[in-house]
C-alpha cells in the first residue's frame, strides 16, 4: 500500500495527490467504517438514598463496529429536562453484544468503569425522573420527566418509563425479536415500552463477557409446499446454530422432540401446516420455520 501511494506522489500536482487519496480510500477495510450510532442505552442506576453518589449508565453495542465513541457524549438530564452533565468517552475494542460503563465512581458495585460522569456542581441523576441521551441517537426518560426547558431531547422517550425505587435499575427490555439478543429493533423509542424495572442493578464495563446469545435460525430444506398427493410426506431442516436439537408440530398441535428427516404421519385431504423450531444452547428459536401444503387425490 506504501509504495502504491508513493508512486502516485512522484507525479507533481495536487491532481496526483487528489488520485492517491482516492485510490487509498477504495482499499480501506470494511472496519473503517465503524460508527456509534446503533449503540442503545441498556441500564440505567441512580444510586441509592445510602450512596446517592454512585450512579451509573451502560451503554451497549448490538452489532460489531459500533465502537467509535470519541468525539460523541452521554448527556444527562434533570427532570425538567435540562443538562446536568456529560461524559466524553473514546473509542474501545469492537465486540458484538459488548457493554461500556459509565460511572461517577469506580469501582462501582464492585466494577471498575470505563469513562466517568462528569456531573455540574451539586447534580445528580434523580431517581424521582430524569432522562439520559447517547450522542443524539438514542434516549430514555423516566418518572417524572417533563422537559420544560425549551430545548427538545436530540431523539425522542415516548411516554416515561416507571420512577426507579431505592436500590433499582431501569433497564432495556430485548423481548422484541431475538428475546436473548440486544437487537436494534429492540429501541421503539418509547421509553415505558422499551425499559422496565430490574433487580439487582449489573454495572457492566467493556471488560464483562457479554451474557446475550443469538437465537438459531430455523429453515426448512425440503418438502412439499402447495399441492401434493403424498399423504405422508418428508421434511428435511436445519439450524443456522450447531448443534441443535428440534421441535416439530403439524396443523397447530403441540411442539414435539423431532429430527430431520421427518415423515409425518398419514393426513386427510386438504391444507396442512408442518411447523418446526431449532433450540442451540438452551435458546429456541422464537418464529418456527413454518410451511404449508394441500393434499389433493392423485
Amino acid at each position: 500500500m506504501k509504495g502504491v501511494r508513493e508512486r502516485f506522489l512522484r507525479c507533481r500536482g495536487p491532481v496526483a495527490a487528489v488520485g492517491a487519496a482516492v485510490l487509498l480510500g477504495l482499499v480501506v477495510p470494511a472496519g473503517a467504517s465503524a460508527s456509534f450510532h446503533l449503540d442503545k442505552i441498556r441500564e440505567v442506576y441512580p444510586g441509592t438514598t445510602a450512596d446517592p453518589d454512585s450512579q451509573y449508565v451502560v451503554l451497549q453495542m448490538p452489532v460489531t463496529n459500533e465502537n467509535f465513541l470519541s468525539t460523541h457524549q452521554m448527556v444527562y438530564y434533570s427532570a425538567s429536562g435540562a443538562q446536568i452533565g456529560t461524559s466524553s468517552p473514546g473509542n474501545v475494542a469492537s465486540k458484538s453484544q459488548g457493554t461500556i460503563l459509565f460511572a461517577t465512581t469506580t469501582p462501582i458495585l464492585g466494577v471498575s468503569r470505563d469513562f466517568s460522569i462528569n456531573f455540574q456542581p451539586m447534580k445528580r441523576l434523580s431517581p424521582g425522573g430524569g432522562a439520559v441521551c447517547w450522542a443524539g441517537v438514542d434516549c430514555v426518560s423516566w418518572g417524572t420527566f417533563n422537559n420544560t426547558s425549551g430545548t427538545p431531547l436530540p431523539s425522542p422517550t415516548g411516554s416515561s418509563a416507571p420512577a426507579i425505587p431505592n436500590g433499582q435499575a431501569l433497564r432495556r427490555k430485548i423481548s422484541r425479536g431475538c428475546p436473548s439478543l440486544l437487537e436494534v429493533t429492540d429501541d421503539t423509542n418509547n421509553s415505558s415500552a422499551d425499559f422496565a424495572l430490574a433487580s439487582p442493578p449489573k454495572p457492566r464495563n467493556t471488560a464483562t463477557p457479554p451474557t446475550e446469545r443469538p437465537c438459531p435460525n430455523t429453515t426448512i430444506t425440503s418438502g412439499p409446499s402447495g399441492q401434493t398427493t403424498d399423504r405422508t410426506p418428508t421434511f428435511k431442516f436445519k439450524s443456522s446454530l450447531t448443534p441443535a436439537t428440534f421441535a416439530c408440530t403439524v396443523d397447530g398441535g403441540t411442539f414435539t422432540s423431532c429430527s430431520s428427516p421427518k415423515t409425518l404421519a398419514r393426513l386427510g385431504l386438504g391444507q396442512h401446516t408442518f411447523k418446526v423450531r431449532a433450540t442451540h444452547s438452551g435458546i429456541t428459536d422464537p418464529t418456527p420455520a413454518s410451511r404449508t401444503f394441500n393434499i389433493v387425490r392423485p
